[in-house]
């Protein structure tokens, strides 16, 4: 990550990194004083936590715009430059994904396949951009973004996964955005690893303990949603229960707990068809075990 940011074609005075060391120190605060001519701010939380480290560097933001960049991942040169001439005090900006294997082949992603769609029309507007570019815009990374908008919602605490998810999901909430798609020369590259989300096997802690929390999360903002919103966050809520029928499918014998669990959080009456739609699946998994 710190050797891609180095190769930036932006001048140096024009941005700052701010790297949040989240956990204990691993040799990191040591390594970097090697980046000596990077602007680089160095936050040290002890405590391992995602939210709270990008809620650290989100605050100490000092420049007009901010964008995320995870410590495995890299950006290609003109990165900053190209979203930075892109950029709108109104708007987010959008660059193109690489998603890089562990085995170190390169996978056509279907983000960037969105992106390459809306990119070959007219500039999408808002409610598009909801539709058409949900997943991009509910990522941390691959994007620029204003940082006084940024600095209006907080990553959540309580969250394990998919924080990013709601994180977004709560700005987009908040306010109406331009979309810009930067040019292809704006490129982030995503090094996936071993144990990926898609890769590892799932744990009824992952799969469903959190992905309820986070569905309780987006329905709350389904309260006060219209529209396009409306349907981006159906899309968001629909993933996390295909992730705990994944989960069931595979341990069908663990059903009753799942549905306990279920029956916990509140569900909003507009989405109770959907919602019982998911109890009535998990039944007849276990029925035709039976």
């Amino acid at each position: 990550m710190l050797n891609s940011l180095m190769s930036q074609t932006l001048d140096f005075t024009l941005f700052e990194v701010i790297l949040v060391v989240n956990g204990p120190d691993d040799g990191t605060i040591d390594m970097v004083k090697t980046y000596d001519t990077l602007p680089l701010h160095v936050l040290s939380k002890p405590v391992a936590s995602v939210s709270h480290a990008r809620n650290s560097g989100i605050s100490k933001a000092k420049f007009q715009f901010l964008t995320f960049v995870d410590a495995d991942d890299t950006v290609s040169p003109t990165y900053l430059e190209d979203l930075l001439k892109h950029s709108s005090l109104l708007g987010i900006t959008i660059a193109h994904l690489t998603d890089v294997l562990p085995d170190g082949s390169i996978r056509e992603s279907p983000i960037e396949k969105d992106i390459l769609q809306v990119e070959a029309g007219e500039r999408p507007s808002f409610d598009v951009a909801l539709s058409r570019l949900h997943r991009v815009l509910t990522m941390t990374a691959c994007k620029l973004i204003p940082t006084e908008a940024a600095q209006v919602v907080a990553f959540k605490h309580h969250l394990r996964s998919a924080e990013d998810v709601v994180y977004f999901s709560t700005l987009l909430s908040h306010m109406s955005f331009e979309i810009r798609i930067a040019p292809s020369s704006a490129v982030y590259t995503r090094h996936l690893r071993q144990h990926s989300v898609s890769r590892q096997r799932l744990t009824y802690s992952f799969a469903v303990t959190e992905r309820l929390t986070v569905v309780q999360e987006l329905y709350t903002l389904l309260d006060s949603s219209r529209g396009s919103l409306t349907t981006m966050l159906r899309k968001k809520i629909a993933a996390q229960w295909r992730i705990l029928l994944r989960y069931i499918e595979e341990n069908a014998s663990e059903k009753h707990l799942v549905l306990r669990d279920v029956s916990r959080i509140a569900v909003p009456t507009s989405e109770r068809n959907d919602y019982h739609d998911v109890i009535r699946f998990i039944q007849s998994v276990d029925a035709e075990l039976e």
